[in-house]
């Protein structure tokens, strides 16, 4: 077996740089065979040297094995799928989509045998895993170079922490895996948030010191350090630690690199100077997972398909531009049926947008909110009128200039949810880190109850770890 895979080694390190891309499929197709089958606890221990023995050769090979994760970021469940695309499945969580065939997570049913759940779980393990082999191969070769090495580890600490900031939120307590040794990994006990938080913030420290602002890439498909910085701002939101939000998002808002458009329609193209980090599609037939899969272009029906909900664009106010630009209708016999069109692409082999991840304007909201946390309203204002004005509402300076704090944060979390709709599950995190999830989900949802909030641990996972406990409120 090794035999095999040290001449695909020979055979990649001699891969020109311009032909990467056969480079990165086949470390794709290695790295998937080596760990896509398997539970993320069962990974055994050769096939990780096998794959550091590999891939930590050269400078490019390693470069390639990076890549590889980032193709399955995006090709995975976790981003990919209709049923457990993030998007979508937080989406229809929360209050932003209604779904037209029996869903569990918008009807909030959801069990601890779920298949979606533990697809989820499991697809952020497996990015966790994938970037702790990486980085414990970069500790062991001695053939790269210090400028790859700081790369890959800058590159991989974000990811670890990216995957981790979605499983804490979305799980609540879970396992913190930081090796990839597989009996400890099999028996690995939950961690508080907290400890979580603490290392996602050590990750993200490190990579912000390691990266530099080149993007190193197609446009803007890998992180760099504003996209460190910009989740930075998030973490440290979600960590109610406001000076420390301010601070970071002032430093993406002011670097000369990020743009807040003026133009809606031109946000989520691949050039757009808004984009802090898209993704590189990995299908030829699509531009993105959200536009095949969010775009209607019938009336809805049992297979599968989503529209926003009557309360979100109730919500709406007139003439807010992003009615007329970001959400597309189909008119069917007696209704019309509205459906996010921020990506204008369902399907077409000429790539013209990539899968935002981060964007400026969240950054403005971030600093809005962490500065109306420490009182400081009129500069909280400026920035939450900086997304209004492009939306061509009016100005909370013109309208409201004596706003307080509590009216000015209900506004700046309205503005979140108007502005980052069906984007990375933005609007079900956020209704939960304000403390608001069952006073907006009691009226949306009349089935809705307080445990829902956190999705169970897996079964399969509880079954398999005597470590685990299980999430209150579900039968296991």
């Amino acid at each position: 077996m090794k035999n095999i895979y040290n001449t695909i080694v020979k055979m990649l390190t001699k891969v020109p740089y311009q032909n990467r891309f056969r480079t990165i499929i086949l470390v794709i197709l290695i790295v998937s065979m080596l760990v896509s089958c398997k539970d993320f606890v069962q990974i055994d221990p050769p096939d990780s040297e096998i794959v550091q023995e590999m891939v930590f050769t050269s400078d490019d090979v390693a470069l390639s094995a990076i890549d590889a994760v980032y193709h399955n970021l995006q090709y995975s469940g976790f981003s990919s799928g209709r049923t457990n695309s993030i998007t979508i499945l937080c989406a229809a969580t929360a209050d932003i989509l209604k779904s037209f065939n029996t869903n569990p997570f918008y009807e909030n049913v959801i069990t601890s045998d779920n298949a979606t759940i533990l697809s989820l779980w499991s697809s952020l393990y497996q990015r966790i895993y994938e970037v702790n082999a990486i980085l414990e191969g970069i500790e062991s070769s001695s053939s790269l170079s210090e400028t790859v090495r700081k790369q890959l580890q800058g590159e991989a600490k974000f990811i670890r922490a990216f995957s981790y900031f979605y499983l804490v939120n979305l799980y609540g307590r879970v396992p913190l895996i930081t090796a990839t040794e597989y009996q400890s990994n099999a028996v690995m006990p939950q961690s508080d948030p907290s400890e979580i938080y603490k290392q996602i913030v050590a990750d993200l420290t490190d990579s912000e010191t390691l990266l530099d602002n080149d993007y190193h890439g197609d446009l803007r498909t890998r992180v760099n350090k504003g996209t460190v910085r910009a989740m930075l701002a998030r973490v440290y939101l979600f960590m109610e630690n406001w000076e420390q939000a301010e601070r970071y998002a002032t430093m993406v808002i002011n670097d000369p690199l990020y743009t807040l458009l003026p133009d809606l329609d031109q946000v989520f193209l691949k050039e757009s100077t808004e984009t802090i980090w898209h993704l590189l599609p990995v299908d030829s037939r699509y531009n993105t997972w959200e536009g095949y899969y969010l775009i209607l272009e019938q009336v809805p029906n049992s297979q599968f398909s989503t529209s926003l909900t009557d309360s979100f664009m109730a919500s709406l106010e007139e003439p807010d531009l992003r009615k007329t630009h970001w959400i597309g209708e189909v008119e069917g016999i007696s209704d019309t049926y509205y459906y996010p069109y921020k990506y204008k692409v369902k399907l077409d082999s000429n790539l013209s947008e990539y899968s935002v991840v981060f964007r400026l304007a969240e950054q403005y909201l971030i600093r809005a909110e962490a500065r109306a946390m420490q009182s400081n309203l009129t500069n909280a204002i400026t920035d939450l009128d900086a997304i209004k004005e492009r939306a061509d509402l009016p100005l909370i300076a013109d309208t409201h200039p004596g706003i307080d704090r509590e009216e000015l944060l209900a506004a700046i979390w309205e503005e979140r949810k108007k502005e980052l709709f069906a984007e990375w599950g933005h609007r079900w995190l956020d209704i939960k880190r304000t403390g608001n999830i069952d006073a907006v989900l009691s009226e949306e949802k009349p089935n809705w109850q307080s445990y829902q909030a956190m999705f169970p641990i897996p079964q399969h996972e509880y079954l398999n770890n005597p470590n685990l406990e299980p999430t209150d409120g579900y039968a296991y």
